[in-house]
């Protein structure tokens, strides 16, 4: 990635941008498109949040009734 260490832990953090090139580099690299390493770092700056969120969009409906009862307890006790 012609880059140091340190610069990458910035890039992680979120306290460096990621220079354009490095992108391109990095979506040849992993065969993904920019976009999809774009979304998947404002996912994974949801924090735990983001986490739940994916996993209750891959929930069939059935479950999803329930967790939404399970939320409303959770709410008013």
């Amino acid at each position: 990635m012609n880059t140091v260490q340190s610069n990458i832990s910035r890039y992680e953090d979120g306290t460096r941008d990621i220079p354009t090139k490095t992108l391109f580099d990095l979506s040849q690299f992993f065969g993904v498109s920019v976009y999809y390493l774009m979304m998947e770092e404002e996912r994974l700056k949801g924090g735990k949040q983001g986490v739940i969120i994916d996993k209750i969009k891959s929930l069939p409906a059935e479950q999803l009734d329930l967790l939404e009862e399970f939320v409303d307890f959770l709410l008013n006790r």
